[in-house]
């Protein structure tokens, strides 16, 4: 949340994903939503191995790798 809450935690979460419990259907997204679920963490993966995520810049790697870690701990 350090890096990201600055945006994912208003009232208008950039890119629809916001930091309120929507991390764990992210990860566990089941039924008809797990194929979107799992596209939204792909991108969010790209944008921060790309460094388009944090908009100030990139973080360290092992903070990315923790990020990336999370993600994907329970995906399908």
């Amino acid at each position: 949340v350090e890096y990201c809450g600055r945006c994912h935690t208003t009232a208008k979460p950039a890119g629809g994903f916001a930091f309120d419990g929507s991390v764990d259907y992210l990860i566990k997204g089941e039924g008809p939503a797990a194929e979107q679920m799992a596209q939204k963490r792909d991108q969010i993966l790209q944008a921060i191995v790309s460094q388009r995520m944090p908009k100030d810049g990139a973080i360290e790697p092992a903070v990315a790798g923790a990020i990336v870690a999370e993600l994907y701990s329970d995906a399908p």
